[in-house]
């Protein structure tokens, strides 16, 4: 939960193709602040502890060009400090897609309600990054999130969520949305995640598209 620098999609070139829009003014790490979720409405419950692990392929298409953008490793940790309340904390590593160097570090932390138990649940996440040429003073952002969970059989949570990312300083609003998958034989103890969505910026033709997978351990 970082930024996104929105400034190239607007300003490069007609017929420039998609590699030069993703990799001018730094869009190619700084495209876009991580916006899956992975987790549905369920608390990890009061007392309790869950981790979980993940692995994110973001790509940007505008004017029917799409490109893979980069690659996100995140480890999430939430926390049950109340029957209705969990807090959640949260550290992305976001590098190339080519799996170089030089990436940025993303953290965010914020508490998660339960609205309906088990069904529907609201959080609002604050983090910032921090990397090479980064103002970190320019990457707070806050994320409202509504999530959903639908049980669909035995062991198959369908989970959906939405959010805004606003940031402190001003500039664009994100929208992104986000469909899950919980799959196990033990959902509040541990559940596989796939999980794609997709994010846009506010006058901005082109979109975000994340492909995720993760694993969640509760104790």
């Amino acid at each position: 939960m970082a930024w996104c620098d929105r400034s190239s999609p607007r300003t490069r070139p007609a017929g420039s193709g998609a590699a030069p829009i993703l990799a001018s003014a730094g869009l190619l790490l700084v495209g876009c602040a991580p916006f899956a979720e992975l987790q549905g409405a369920r608390l990890a419950g009061r007392g309790r502890t869950e981790i979980t692990g993940s692995f994110s392929s973001v790509s940007y298409s505008e004017g029917g060009q799409t490109e893979t953008l980069q690659r996100e490793y995140t480890g999430q940790l939430a926390v049950g400090t109340g029957e209705r309340t969990d807090w959640r904390f949260r550290y992305t590593y976001i590098g190339p897609p080519d799996g170089g160097g030089g990436g940025l570090h993303v953290f965010g932390a914020g508490p998660k309600y339960s609205v309906v138990r088990d069904r529907f649940a609201a959080a609002i996440p604050v983090g910032f990054g921090y990397g090479q040429d980064i103002d970190v003073g320019d990457t707070f952002q806050v994320h409202p999130t509504i999530l959903f969970t639908f049980p669909a059989a035995a062991g198959l949570d369908v989970n959906l969520s939405g959010k805004m990312l606003i940031r402190f300083t001003g500039g664009e609003t994100g929208f992104a949305a986000n469909l899950g998958l919980a799959i196990g034989p033990d959902l509040p103890r541990w559940a596989l995640r796939p999980e794609v969505g997709v994010l846009a910026y506010t006058s901005t033709s082109g979109y975000f598209r994340h492909a995720s997978i993760g694993l969640s351990w509760a104790w």
